[in-house]
C-alpha cells in the first residue's frame, strides 16, 4: 500500500472564497492486482504564486484497476495484463466536462520491447467556442456535447539497440466526426557520439460540413553529435503543413567550466508555400556557475 494526500491554501490581499487546492492518492499492488484511487481538488480563487497551476475551480478523480500476468509456458513475453481506467473532471459552472473510460491491454516483451491497445470512450462538454480542425473554421459552441469512442495503439522496440523506432495510431470518432492519427520515431544511435532521429505525424481530421476538415503533417528530423565531453553541436529541421512552416534551429555548445556553457544557436524560418524566408536569427548566450 502506498499513498499521499495534501493540502494548500494560498493567501494574498484578495478576499478569496476558495484559494484552496487538495488531493489525495492511494495504490495497492501485489505483484499482479494493481488498484489505485486519486482525486484532486482545485479552487477558483487558488493562486500558487511562485507555481503552475494548469485549472483553478475543477474537481477531477482518476480511479484504476489492473491486473498482471507473469506466463511461465510464453518464452517471448515477461508480462501481460488488461487495465481499466476512468478520468473525470468537473468544472465549477458548467458540471461534468470531461470523461474518458479507457479498456487498455499491455504487454511486455523479452527483448525489452513493448506494446498496448486500448479502446476509449469519452464524454466532452465545451467550455469556450472551439474548432477541433485548428484551421479558423466554424467552431462548436461553449455547452456543446459530445459522446465518441476511439481506438489507440503503440508499440515500441527494443531501446537497448543502436536502432530503434516507435509507432502509434489511434482511430475512430472525434467531436462530431472523426480523427486518423498515425506517428512514428525511428533513431540510430552510435553510441556516445552521434544520435539520429525521425519523427513523423500525420493526422486527418473529418467533420461534417459547415465545419472544416483537414489533413496535417509533422516531420521533424534531428542530429545530434557529442565531439568531447564538453563539446555539443545538435540541430533539428521541423516541416509543419498545418502552420506551413519549415524550421531550421542548430545549436553549438561548449561547456568550457562546471555548469558554465557557451551557446551559439542559428534558427531560419521558411513559408512552405515557396520556400521564402520568413525569418532568420544568431543568438550568442555565455552563462558561468559562481560557486559561493
Amino acid at each position: 500500500w502506498t499513498g499521499k494526500v495534501f493540502y494548500h491554501q494560498s493567501f494574498d490581499d484578495v478576499i478569496s472564497k476558495n484559494p484552496y487546492s487538495t488531493g489525495a492518492e492511494l495504490k495497492y499492488n501485489n505483484g499482479n492486482l494493481n488498484a489505485e484511487w486519486s482525486h484532486l481538488m482545485v479552487g477558483s480563487d487558488y493562486n500558487a504564486e511562485v507555481g503552475y497551476v494548469r485549472r483553478t475551480g475543477v474537481k477531477s478523480m482518476q480511479p484504476q484497476l489492473g491486473y498482471t500476468f507473469y506466463p511461465k509456458r510464453l518464452k517471448f513475453i515477461i508480462r501481460h495484463g488488461p487495465e481499466l481506467q476512468l478520468e473525470q473532471l468537473h468544472a465549477d459552472g458548467y458540471g461534468k466536462t470531461d470523461q474518458e473510460l479507457t479498456l487498455r491491454y499491455t504487454a511486455r516483451f523479452r527483448n525489452q520491447s513493448s506494446a498496448y491497445l486500448s479502446v476509449n470512450r469519452v464524454y466532452l462538454k465545451l467550455t469556450d467556442p472551439y474548432d477541433p480542425s485548428r484551421s479558423e473554421g466554424l467552431e462548436y459552441q461553449a455547452g456543446d456535447e459530445f459522446n465518441y469512442w476511439y481506438v489507440y495503439t503503440y508499440y515500441r522496440s527494443d531501446s537497448r539497440k543502436p536502432l530503434t523506432f516507435a509507432a502509434r495510431g489511434m482511430l475512430g470518432g472525434y467531436f462530431e466526426g472523426e480523427r486518423y492519427t498515425i506517428t512514428g520515431d525511428l533513431e540510430y544511435q552510435y553510441r556516445p557520439y552521434v544520435n539520429l532521429s525521425l519523427d513523423a505525424s500525420y493526422n486527418k481530421v473529418i467533420q461534417p460540413l459547415p465545419f472544416n476538415s483537414v489533413d496535417y503533417w509533422l516531420l521533424g528530423p534531428r542530429l545530434d553529435i557529442t565531439f568531447t565531453r564538453e563539446l555539443y553541436f545538435a540541430t533539428l529541421v521541423q516541416y509543419n503543413s498545418q502552420r506551413e512552416n519549415l524550421n531550421i534551429n542548430a545549436r553549438f555548445q561548449w561547456r568550457y567550466a562546471p555548469v558554465s556553457d557557451l551557446y551559439l544557436v542559428y534558427t531560419d524560418d521558411y513559408f512552405t508555400s515557396a520556400l521564402a524566408p520568413k525569418s532568420r536569427a544568431l543568438i550568442f548566450k555565455l552563462t558561468y556557475w559562481l560557486n559561493v
